[in-house]
C-alpha cells in the first residue's frame, strides 16, 4: 500500500513541483490553506506531514506543535521546510521530526521522507 504525504503550503507553484516529484513514489495530498487542515484530518490521516513554516493565518511551527499534541496525530512524522533560517530552539520546541531549508534538493527531500515512512 502506498504511503500518503500531506503537504501544506500556500504557494501553488511549490505544491505543483512537490506533487509532481513525490507522486512517483507516494500518494500526495495538497492543502494550500492551513485553515483546511483540521477539516481534512477529521476524515483522513496521512503517513507524514510536509509543512511550510511561513504560512498565513497559522505558521508551520504552530501547526506542527498542535499536531504533536493531538493524540490522533502525535505519532505521525512532521517535516517542516522554510526559505528562512529557523533556530534550533524553535525547531526543538515545535517537536518536528526534521527540517529542510529551501531551496532544497528534491533527492534530499525524498531521502528524508523515506527515513520516516
Amino acid at each position: 500500500m502506498e504511503k500518503t504525504i500531506l503537504i501544506v503550503d500556500d504557494d501553488s507553484s511549490i505544491l505543483d513541483v512537490l506533487d509532481s516529484a513525490l507522486s512517483i513514489n507516494f500518494s500526495v495530498q495538497l492543502i494550500s490553506n492551513p485553515e483546511q487542515l483540521s477539516h481534512h484530518l477529521a476524515n483522513y490521516l496521512p503517513d507524514l506531514f510536509l509543512i511550510d513554516y511561513g504560512l498565513p493565518y497559522k505558521d508551520g511551527f504552530t501547526i506542527c506543535k498542535e499536531l504533536k499534541e493531538d493524540y490522533r496525530t502525535k505519532h505521525i512524522p512532521v517535516i517542516l521546510f522554510s526559505a528562512s533560517r529557523i533556530s534550533s530552539i524553535l525547531l526543538r520546541d515545535s517537536h518536528c521530526d526534521a527540517y529542510i531549508q529551501k531551496p532544497y534538493d528534491l533527492w534530499e527531500l525524498e531521502r528524508t521522507i523515506k527515513k520516516f515512512i
